[in-house]
């Protein structure tokens, strides 16, 4: 099942999947009544067919957004335990930024730890 968050636009994607749905049945219902008019029942069936796909497709995006944003959010907390641990002394302050950095890089991010020299490869 593909995960919905809430969307920023106000797009309820599982009211698109039931209108979408509901039309299918419709066109159903008027293909058979009117056969003749089958030309526009299949550009109209071939239109919905592009519904699920786009829901895909932003559910996927929907995700990977959450996924950065949650990314972004665990490098910041890693930054201010590297500026209150320079604050208290410790010897490898940037060991917090570094660690999280590998953590997100193991999890499959776009993005891997610093190189030996602090900098990325």
């Amino acid at each position: 099942m593909p995960y919905y968050s809430p969307s920023p636009t106000g797009i309820r994607i599982e009211e698109v999947i039931i209108r979408n749905k509901m039309a299918r049945q419709m066109l159903a219902g008027f293909r058979q009544s009117m056969p003749t008019l089958e030309s526009v029942w299949r550009y109209l069936e071939t239109a919905m067919n592009d519904a699920p796909a786009i829901v895909e497709e932003i559910s996927r995006l929907t995700a990977e957004v959450d996924q950065a944003r949650l990314d972004c959010a665990n490098l910041l907390a890693a930054m201010r335990a590297a500026i209150h641990a320079e604050d208290e002394g410790e010897l490898d302050p940037l060991w917090y930024v570094r660690d999280e950095l590998r953590h997100q890089a193991a999890a499959g991010a776009p993005y891997g730890p610093p190189s030996a020299s602090g900098r990325e490869p």
